[in-house]
């Protein structure tokens, strides 16, 4: 079921037969393995898994895949990944943690059981030093541009085909520059007072101190993001410091769009891994 597939594969087994079915152990090797499948392609994947079980198939903690490439739309780069085949739970993954790189930062997972028969799973993303620009781009929040970096979590639910996320939380880990310049936000505001005009010539070029990023995700698609900056523009009341609460909505299609194609690839491989093994 795979389209381009090329790269190196080898293993081996030891299996007995006897009165409780099915028993041995075996070990897989899969070196450069490139392939595409179902919107998403996979280059350069190698895999060393041992399993210390057949029937049903198990393996020890701390089995590896790494991959260069997996692009499922957004591409993931330098996927590192250390799983476990639980002798408890047949069929099931357990992700001990991955890693991947992608829109300018590293972003983390641990201690997730993926069920390819669910259609539900929960889990919690770890961001490392997200670039604060890079992510008002993805979410392509209309004259919004920034710079410094953030760190904090995202915990995502997938419930079939939707994604979730409820009380996302980053945090800046120093100062940066916050930009938001919108003719279409300024006409709207115009005629709000001194205060107003104020707030707006300051977000031009918003020297932050502290910022603060929180967001959920509801089952229909609607993102709704808040955030909390503290810092000043040099250029308005001589760099008076103003502490404002801002309120976002972002058009989160490319990073729904990776999870729920991230999801189809592994429920296939899986649910195929699940089958050969009967």
């Amino acid at each position: 079921g795979l389209a381009d597939a090329r790269g190196t594969a080898k293993g081996s087994a030891t299996a007995t037969w006897g009165k409780n079915g099915l028993a041995g152990t075996a070990h897989v090797l899969i070196r450069d393995l490139s392939f595409s499948r179902d919107g998403a392609s996979v280059s350069g994947l190698d895999l060393d898994l041992a399993l210390d079980s057949l029937q049903p198939p198990a393996s020890p903690p701390h089995q590896r895949l790494s991959a260069k490439v997996l692009d499922v739309g957004v591409p993931l780069k330098d996927v590192e990944v250390s799983f476990r085949l639980p002798p408890d739970k047949p069929g099931r993954v357990l992700v001990e943690e991955a890693s991947f790189a992608t829109v300018g930062s590293r972003f983390t997972l641990r201690d997730t059981l993926i069920d390819p028969r669910s259609q539900r799973l929960d889990t919690q993303l770890l961001v490392n030093r997200l670039d604060v620009g890079v992510l008002f781009e993805v979410l392509a929040v209309e004259g919004l541009s920034g710079s410094g970096e953030l760190t904090g979590t995202i915990p995502i639910t997938r419930d079939g085909d939707r994604v979730i996320i409820k009380d996302a939380h980053l945090t800046a880990g120093g100062p940066g520059v916050l930009r938001f310049r919108s003719d279409a936000a300024a006409r709207a505001l115009a005629g709000g007072g001194e205060q107003v005009d104020l707030v707006i010539k300051a977000l031009q070029d918003f020297h932050y101190q502290t910022l603060t990023l929180t967001g959920n995700l509801d089952r229909d698609g609607e993102a709704r993001l808040r955030l909390e900056i503290l810092g000043n523009n040099p250029n308005v009341l001589d760099g008076y410091p103003f502490k404002l609460n801002i309120n976002l909505t972002g058009n989160p299609t490319p990073i729904l769009e990776t999870l729920r194609l991230s999801r189809t690839l592994i429920q296939n491989i899986l649910g195929r891994a699940r089958r050969l093994s009967r």
